[in-house]
């Protein structure tokens, strides 16, 4: 699960492909290099994510909706 977007990632995707599961860093590693490999600061997403996120925050969530649409 694409912790960005929500969505399944296709771990089976070519690397290319922009659902293919790509390591993204919650904490810029730009900014913050010491935090490259800590564990702590890994999480899984889409190479599309990811590149759309690139060493910013993420965009917030729009939230749950408050009725069925």
């Amino acid at each position: 699960m694409c912790w960005l977007c929500r969505q399944p990632i296709d771990y089976d995707a070519d690397r290319d492909d922009p659902n293919a599961f790509q390591l993204d860093h919650v904490v810029s590693i730009t900014t913050n290099p010491l935090l490259a490999q800590d564990p702590a600061n890994w999480r899984p997403s889409h190479r599309s994510c990811n590149g759309s996120k690139n060493a910013g925050p993420p965009k917030p969530d729009l939230g749950a909706t408050t009725r069925a649409w």
